[in-house]
């Protein structure tokens, strides 16, 4: 039993560093172009679709 929590919790955690990593990518490449209004409005965007996936 404890084996297969460990797998599946190695699985979560390569999942979630991916997608953060996917993130982090992406914020990167818009704040080269776009204007600090204009992200920051997406940010907030992206952090309120993000809560409500949590919830």
């Amino acid at each position: 039993m404890e084996t297969t929590f460990n797998c599946l919790q190695c699985f979560i955690n390569e999942f979630i560093s991916s997608r953060l990593k996917k993130s982090i990518d992406l914020f990167k490449l818009k704040s080269e172009y776009w204007d600090d209004e204009t992200l920051h409005t997406h940010i907030r965007k992206e952090i309120y679709k993000a809560s409500c996936e949590l919830i």
